[in-house]
């Protein structure tokens, strides 16, 4: 026990001192928990007295002497099945049979030690059943611990479990009314399910613990991913998604990918909500970087939103004053790829005839350059971006990612003017990944 505090020496535990918290974990490594020596948890919930814990060594005595001699079967052990209908009521509540465990004689190291009597089902020693079976037995013990005030400790409470029944324990032990249960994961099926409140987070050099509230419930439960990661990119929108997953996997071909770098992109919605939870997260000790329209230029709690953000040294990309993704897209793009980028919206949106809503029915016709006029680039941007009754071209994270082939191999290939904020902003990203 450490005291931390002067004149006050640490206190180092003895094995019965351990004894009283009454505290167990579960892990790949716990067969023993599965047999009745005097430090595994089936005998705190078997509650043998000294009396009983004698005629069992007896009991093992004669058992172990007539089983060499004769092979008959193990003597069944009454004494401990206490406590055991609870452990199968519980492991078949996790999804796993509970029939017919009983403690028999385990044949295995000194054959007159309690360690020796151990969990079977069907006669078979469940210490050889598979990880997951054990890891199931294993919590269902630990959950009956918590009715007595216990401590249980789960290690990667998801390993070798299939994604429903983990969800299916996780709220069975966030609504266990005693003791306490600390559970430590990297699966976000675990994340979706705990509350804000039961939720902790501890940072990558394991200093801090990081805890969350209401305002986090969102993130939490959409995109669990990203407190997975080291480094994030917080998107306003679906459109802004798929343009950097598609620079994530042109990335990956020559190894550079996100996962390389520790770095996650999610959707944090529009509005103020993705600069709100850059703020959150840079505050947790993520390092974000944020991608956000502009077009937005009288809502003041986005402003002092988005000054917050600069002034916490948070990386943003924003386009020029007055521009949605689409606006600068068609604003700085060469004629020609401002031509590739409408046939794609055509393509990509069969039940509409892209071209006559620009006005221009003859395709051939809006190539000509001297269609190129600042007017025609900001319609046809007001026609992509969407409206009430006229849906945009790209919002959804597949549209998109075809529009993010089209402009990275632009960006990659020189064929955006470098002076131009697109080219700027887009670099920066680039250069934030990159660092």
């Amino acid at each position: 026990v450490v005291s931390g505090r002067e004149n006050v020496e640490n206190i180092e535990l003895c094995s019965k001192d351990r004894e009283l918290f009454n505290s167990f974990l579960v892990a790949d490594t716990a067969d023993s928990q599965f047999s009745y020596h005097r430090t595994s948890p089936l005998h705190s919930i078997a509650h043998c007295t000294l009396t009983e814990r004698k005629e069992v060594e007896q009991k093992m005595l004669a058992t172990v002497r007539a089983a060499f001699k004769a092979g008959k079967d193990a003597s069944k052990f009454e004494e401990l099945e206490n406590g055991l209908t609870e452990i199968s009521n519980n492991l078949t509540k996790f999804g796993l049979s509970g029939d017919s465990l009983k403690p028999l004689l385990d044949y295995k190291e000194n054959a007159y030690t309690l360690r020796n009597v151990a969990i079977h089902q069907y006669n078979r020693p469940f210490r050889l059943m598979g990880n997951g079976s054990k890891r199931l037995l294993s919590m269902a013990i630990q959950m009956e611990l918590t009715k007595q005030g216990g401590i249980v400790l789960i290690d990667e409470i998801e390993q070798g479990l299939e994604f429903d029944r983990v969800t299916n324990i996780v709220r069975l032990f966030k609504n266990a009314s005693n003791g306490q249960v600390f559970v430590s994961t990297h699966s976000t099926h675990v994340v979706c399910e705990a509350s804000c409140k039961q939720f902790c987070m501890i940072s990558p050099d394991h200093k801090t613990a990081y805890s969350f509230n209401e305002e986090n419930i969102s993130l939490l439960r959409k995109q669990p991913h990203v407190f997975f990661a080291k480094r994030i990119i917080c998107c306003e929108g679906k459109t802004e998604l798929g343009i950097v997953r598609k620079l994530d996997e042109q990335l990956n071909l020559n190894g550079n990918g996100f996962s390389s770098k520790g770095i996650v992109a999610a959707d944090c919605g529009g509005g103020t909500k993705h600069y709100q939870c850059a703020i959150d997260l840079h505050k947790k000790g993520f390092d974000v970087c944020v991608i956000s329209d502009n077009d937005v230029l009288k809502d003041d709690k986005l402003k002092n939103l988005h000054n917050q953000a600069i002034e916490l040294g948070i990386t943003i990309i924003r386009w020029d004053e007055g521009c949605s993704f689409e606006g600068q897209l068609f604003k700085d793009l060469k004629w020609e790829n401002v031509n590739e980028l409408v046939a794609l919206a055509n393509e990509l949106n069969e039940d509409k005839d892209i071209y006559a809503s620009i006005g221009f029915k003859d395709v051939n016709k809006l190539k000509d350059p001297q269609n190129d006029t600042s007017e025609l680039r900001e319609r046809i941007a007001k026609k992509a971006k969407g409206s009430k009754n006229n849906p945009a071209w790209f919002k959804n994270i597949e549209k998109a990612e075809h529009v993010g082939d089209l402009l990275w191999n632009c960006f990659w290939n020189n064929k955006i003017d470098n002076n131009s904020s697109l080219y700027k902003q887009m670099d920066k990203l680039r250069l934030w990944i990159a660092k």
